[in-house]
């Protein structure tokens, strides 16, 4: 049980990244990237996207984008883990295209809130998504 905290021991970037790395191992094969990443105050947030992030690939590039039931099956049983061993703290945010807006290069991103609980039931209803947040603290 390498991935249980004691009470009052702190989060640990490294020890996040490893839980995330070795629950999404499936997704992580198939090409997928989860970062760990601090915002301050004790806080991280968990990155979701499809591929490696690349200078020279726009974000919103066909290729990077993804939909919902391609990563529910391994999403699902990852966040119900992840919410009994660190504590959320906000939405599941997902991020996609605004297809009704599109202004030259700048394409720009509409923000989905969902609960833990609608995800977990999988009441996610995007078709593409760019890139899923997790807050946690």
């Amino acid at each position: 049980m390498k991935h249980l905290r004691k009470f009052n021991e702190s989060l640990n970037k490294e020890d996040l990244q490893d839980f995330c790395d070795t629950y999404l191992a499936y997704l992580l094969d198939d090409g997928y990237s989860i970062v760990a990443s601090e915002i301050g105050f004790g806080e991280y947030v968990l990155v979701l996207r499809n591929g490696k992030r690349l200078d020279n690939i726009p974000i919103d590039s066909p290729e990077l984008l993804f939909a919902w039931e391609e990563v529910n099956d391994q999403f699902i049983p990852f966040l119900h883990m992840l919410s009994k061993q660190y504590t959320i703290i906000r939405s599941i945010k997902f991020w996609s295209l605004n297809k009704k807006f599109d202004r030259g290069p700048e394409r720009p991103f509409i923000e989905y809130d969902y609960s833990l609980p609608m995800v977990l039931e999988d009441r996610v209803s995007l078709e593409e998504v760019v890139q899923i947040n997790i807050y946690l603290k």
